[in-house]
């Protein structure tokens, strides 16, 4: 079980991560294909129009398919009432923006606002399906596990 989720892990952060972003110092160069998950902790998401709406607080795996779940968006303070308040975006929702130093959300601010929240120490099931459909039909998208390519079975080697 332990050699499976690293192998869905190294599997995210080779393949999904960031969809050709690489951070270098305080930039990210939008050439390369992977990135650290440290390295986007807390980098700014802004929306098309560069409010900024937040930044990524965590990110959620989902070991059984081997795929991101969805980023944890941490409100600005600019937001009413969005103070010490997280938001689930599904990870397809988020671009690299060109310049690679942030995210970009395609919604605007009282979209955002209105989103399906939590606070800081009341997290939902987050495993639950029905509330990860929620979520990802509030952005528009298609839940990572309706996908086209799920995480191949590690084969046994026989050891």
């Amino acid at each position: 079980m332990r050699k499976t989720f690293f192998a869905a892990l190294t599997l995210v952060l080779t393949l999904a991560l960031v969809s050709g972003a690489f951070a270098v110092g305080e930039q990210m160069m939008l050439k390369k294909d992977v990135i650290r998950t440290s390295q986007v902790m807390n980098l700014n998401v802004m929306t098309p129009k560069g409010e900024k709406v937040g930044s990524i607080h965590d990110i959620i795996l989902d070991p059984k398919t081997g795929r991101i779940a969805f980023a944890v968006l941490e409100g600005d303070a600019s937001f009413v009432g969005a103070s010490n308040m997280l938001y689930a975006v599904p990870w397809n929702a988020l671009t690299a923006s060109a310049a690679g130093d942030h995210f970009v959300l395609n919604v605007d601010k009282a979209r955002i606002a209105r989103a399906p929240s939590f606070g800081k120490d009341s997290w939902p099931n987050i495993a639950d399906r029905s509330w990860m459909t929620e979520v990802y039909r509030y952005y528009g998208q298609t839940p990572h596990w309706e996908g086209k390519t799920p995480m191949k079975k590690e084969k046994k080697s026989g050891y």
